[in-house]
């Protein structure tokens, strides 16, 4: 790589976009530039999409996407590069000049000189290839971790554990708003469970699972790095409760396979909360979104249809349909769909969510406070 992508990288794996407070942030930026300097590169700053953009056209030109630009510079799109400019102590040139997500921004160095006609993030792209345009459908990609997102008609000050983002920017539509949720582990928490077990293999994690009809009053939460949306606790700790002598190995597994549709459950009621209207649906993708009984137990928690279209990469297919749309183009990625309705009544879907979040408080209690506990009884 170029000195100047060496140096774009140094900035680049320091940063944590999730830091609600971006003092952090901007210390790691102005860090990794005095280090830059002392390495005599030559410093231009953007995210991982205008690195890599920068690479592909082989040229001078270096933009990036909106949607991406905000979240490192709390939503001011307007002033996205002299902000950020600012708070890195660079110069405004040395960073990336923001274009709507499908604009077709300059041949690249592959055979041909294949232009780039579409730039969004993977969340943000699989909304699109939902087909997702309108506020009151949420869409959940369920992979390692879970993100979540809905349109809002402006942006949205999130009063509940979200965040506002932009959903995508075109030159016919203008910005389009989202708000945004992301679960740190969800698919993974099956997958530590299964080492846990001795299992191994998630697929036969989600087979055991079935060979019970419920939990019987197991819950994992798994803060194996804190909890993600919506509640944002970095010391939180994952926890098994609920155990007692007729726990078995398939009770275990269950609960690991519910987690990841309570924790969708959360984002999902924070998002209601902050939108002030009812949701109609969720659209499911991801590798766990082939688990049939995850998602019916998803509908059942929730109280709404989800929807599952056979498309496994709906991200891949929703930044295709940008770049067509960019192309004059526009399309609907055609597939079938699995709906599963809710079954549960309110009485029983309201006391699977009461044990869950008893379950969460629980895994909420700082460690610190745990030690001080223990420390007390010791005396």
């Amino acid at each position: 790589m170029r000195p100047r992508v060496n140096a774009v990288k140094i900035a680049l794996l320091q940063i944590n976009p999730l830091v609600g407070d971006l003092t952090g942030n901007r210390r790691m930026i102005a860090d990794a530039v005095r280090e830059a300097g002392r390495l005599g590169a030559d410093l231009q700053g953007g995210d991982l999409r205008g690195v890599l953009q920068l690479e592909q056209l082989g040229g001078p030109l270096h933009v990036g996407e909106a949607a991406a630009a905000q979240l490192r510079v709390g939503g001011r799109v307007g002033a996205a590069r002299e902000a950020l400019a600012v708070d890195a102590g660079l110069e405004a040139a040395d960073l990336v000049d923001l274009v709507a997500g499908e604009t077709a921004v300059g041949a690249t160095a592959l055979p041909a000189g294949i232009p780039i006609q579409a730039m969004i993030g993977d969340s943000h792209a699989a909304l699109y290839g939902h087909g997702i345009r309108e506020p009151g459908t949420v869409k959940a990609t369920y992979g390692t971790g879970s993100s979540l997102m809905t349109p809002t008609t402006s942006r949205v000050q999130s009063r509940h554990g979200l965040s506002s983002t932009i959903a995508w920017s075109t030159q016919s539509g203008g910005v389009a708003y989202a708000l945004e949720g992301n679960v740190s582990v969800s698919g993974q928490a099956a997958s530590f469970m299964a080492d846990l077990l001795g299992i191994g293999d998630v697929g036969k994690l989600a087979e055991l699972a079935m060979t019970v009809p419920n939990a019987n009053g197991v819950h994992f939460v798994p803060a194996l790095v804190g909890l993600g949306a919506p509640y944002w606790q970095a010391d939180a700790r994952g926890i098994i409760s609920g155990l007692a002598l007729g726990t078995r190995p398939a009770h275990l597994a269950r609960a690991s396979i519910e987690a990841i549709a309570f924790q969708v459950a959360d984002v999902f009621a924070a998002m209601e909360a902050d939108a002030g209207y009812p949701l109609r649906q969720l659209s499911a993708d991801g590798g766990a979104a082939r688990n049939d009984a995850l998602m019916q137990f998803q509908a059942d928690l929730i109280g709404r249809p989800v929807v599952r279209g056979s498309l496994a990469e709906v991200s891949a297919a929703g930044a295709a349909m940008l770049a067509f749309a960019a192309r004059g183009k526009p399309g609907k990625a055609t597939t079938s769909t699995t709906v599963f309705a809710p079954r549960l009544d309110d009485t029983a879907r309201a006391a699977l969510l009461a044990g869950w979040h008893d379950a969460v408080a629980r895994a909420l209690q700082p460690h610190s406070a745990i030690q001080d506990i223990a420390h007390k009884g010791e005396k």
